[in-house]
């Protein structure tokens, strides 16, 4: 399936490009769909350069606090992060942040959020002692503006909790082995690297993002984890007993 939609993205890239004349909101749309994609394939510098091209052209077209913009910058300091460039993250959001402030406001909802992800990029960072507090003043400005249950809200309590855990605050380990299947991207991808700052051995599951998977151990490696990947079919009832007898 990821084949086939990054197939079918980059199809639609060279059709609007050529519609287009290589400008216009609809071909960096259709970059930004692109590095989606194959950013959640571990394809980081494709992706990155996809997305840098779009915010160029929008930037001149539409100017520095244009939605657009801010939405491609956002996507752009979300790639970075989730592919663990934690400190290329934070100059990104913060950057949406300062442009956001400008125009939205400083209590705005997505200034606040951008403020949010730019604590929770240096908690990831080991900048515990500067960023707890910027989490503490961003989820009392989230649950005031947005409501305790909204998802913003949530998401910043939850990377509050995580900062502090990090820090020694909290008591969270995880001691064996955490087989994560889906491993080489997204959500599977996150949970693997929580669990391998948490202590967990990690076995990396992937059935076709090779490259995320290895550049996920690698980043698990670095970060004093015991972590390998393993490649299997889901599907197939053989693939399934392989890898878990591999692990």
């Amino acid at each position: 399936r990821l084949a086939e939609g990054e197939r079918l993205a980059r199809n639609h890239l060279d059709v609007v490009a050529a519609r287009d004349g290589g400008t216009g909101t609809a071909l960096s749309i259709a970059k930004a769909t692109l590095a989606d994609i194959i950013g959640g394939q571990g394809q980081f510098d494709e992706a990155d350069r996809l997305i840098q091209d779009a915010l160029v052209s929008e930037r001149l077209r539409l100017g520095e606090a244009h939605p657009v913009v801010l939405s491609l910058l956002r996507q752009s300091a979300d790639l970075a992060f989730r592919t663990g460039r934690y400190s290329l993250a934070f100059s990104r959001y913060d950057e949406a942040s300062r442009f956001a402030e400008t125009v939205l406001g400083e209590s705005n909802p997505r200034t606040l959020v951008f403020r949010a992800n730019s604590a929770n990029a240096l908690a990831n960072m080991g900048e515990h002692e500067n960023a707890i507090p910027m989490l503490e003043q961003m989820l009392s400005s989230l649950s005031s503006t947005l409501g305790e249950s909204a998802d913003e809200t949530l998401i910043t309590r939850s990377n509050y909790a995580y900062a502090l855990r990090s820090a020694g605050r909290l008591m969270t380990s995880v001691q064996g082995v955490a087989l994560v299947t889906g491993s080489g991207a997204g959500l599977g991808r996150a949970c693997a690297l929580t669990l391998g700052r948490r202590g967990a051995k990690v076995a990396v599951h992937y059935m076709k993002s090779r490259e995320g998977a290895e550049d996920l151990v690698a980043q698990l490696t670095a970060a004093g984890a015991e972590a390998a990947s393993f490649q299997a079919d889901l599907t197939k009832a053989s693939d399934v007993t392989s890898m878990v007898g591999a692990v």
